[in-house]
């Protein structure tokens, strides 16, 4: 970000353009009274010149030039006055001019976007308090971060300040903060500013909690962000877990395995579940009615895994992620459905090793 982008972008000057209202606002008679004391004193001066020229004259009378040398006098010191409202003017027509000139506004903004990518988090608290007037989170989760449009305006904030109860430090701000803001520590920033005076003048105002006091809400912006509410492990996998058991109609204690967390986590999963989701899954019921049904549905699966060399029922356990009374079920119902005799018929019992006889000699 440099000061040139800055400049160059549409809603920068719309935000100077609303700076110059407010400034044109707040001293709509600047220009006039400028006019009106110069035309005033141009006045006087020629006036001042047609009385030098009558005191020249020799033998005026007295009482004549008393009267031109008192009007003389009253105009000089007139002249004087004015001379110094005029400057006061200008130094004033000056200020107003450097808080809204858009270069050192610019600047001021690529600066703070500096900072903050710098590894110094004292400077960027420190910035970042001319911008921020607060955070405020509430007991829902909400969290407003207000922030003051002129923090780039160096002074704009005196110029800008109204004359209220310096105690309204929310200037209409409806969420209720919980803490008021309170007062920051000094931070030591010289590296990062060019003199002493400038880490003065910065934390000065940083430090204070009541430096945004007295402006008005049109001057501050506010963006609220939801935390969203923690939810537990049990919470998080609730409806995951329940799905999970209907679908596989595995026990509690099998789930908890799959899971790898505690037959207890698993029974408080299906409850929240049930109770907020809608989702029952609890109860023996879940997976007893499974077994026989799903031996049934897949004997030939089981049969034909059983079948393979030097496969066993541990393994068919181990695979299927069944009980060793539901493999055997399966492999039952295979065996009932193959013709007696045929090749394809399910392999026995492979836990121990088949009888043999002995060769004859």
């Amino acid at each position: 970000m440099t000061p040139e982008s800055l400049m160059n972008n549409p809603r920068f000057q719309q935000f100077l353009d609303m700076i110059q209202a407010e400034m044109d606002r707040r001293r709509p008679d600047l220009v006039h009274r400028t006019a009106a004391l110069d035309a005033e004193r141009n006045t006087l001066m020629g006036k001042c010149a047609g009385w030098m020229e009558s005191l020249s004259v020799p033998h005026l009378p007295h009482a004549v030039r008393s009267d031109l040398v008192r009007q003389y006098d009253a105009a000089k010191q007139r002249i004087t006055q004015i001379d110094g409202d005029r400057s006061r003017l200008a130094i004033e027509q000056e200020e107003w001019q450097q808080v809204v000139e858009p270069r050192a506004v610019a600047e001021a903004l690529a600066n703070l976007h500096d900072v903050l990518e710098q590894d110094n988090c004292s400077a960027g608290n420190i910035h970042l308090a001319h911008h921020i007037e607060g955070i405020y989170c509430d007991d829902v989760g909400n969290v407003t971060i207000r922030t003051c449009k002129l923090g780039a305006l160096a002074g704009a904030v005196e110029v800008f300040r109204e004359a209220v109860d310096a105690t309204d430090f929310q200037a209409g701000v409806e969420q209720k903060p919980i803490y008021r803001s309170r007062r920051l520590t000094y931070r030591d920033i010289q590296g990062t500013v060019e003199s002493l005076d400038e880490a003065d003048a910065l934390n000065d105002f940083a430090i204070d909690p009541g430096r945004f006091d007295g402006l008005g809400p049109e001057w501050f912006q506010e963006d609220v962000f939801h935390v969203p509410e923690r939810l537990s492990w049990v919470e998080a996998h609730a409806v995951e877990i329940a799905q999970f058991r209907l679908r596989t109609h595995l026990s509690i204690a099998k789930v908890a395995l799959e899971f790898d967390v505690s037959d207890p986590t698993i029974k408080a999963a299906l409850k929240i579940a049930k109770e907020q989701h809608g989702i029952d899954a609890t109860g023996r019921e879940v997976s007893k009615p499974s077994r026989k049904h799903w031996a049934k549905e897949h004997a030939q699966e089981v049969a034909e895994f059983l079948n393979r060399p030097g496969v066993m029922v541990k393994d068919a356990i181990e695979h299927f992620r069944k009980d060793e009374g539901t493999i055997r079920a399966a492999r039952k119902f295979a065996a009932q459905a193959m013709p007696e005799g045929s090749d394809d018929s399910p392999a026995r019992d492979r836990r121990k090793p088949p009888h043999r006889t002995g060769d004859a000699a």
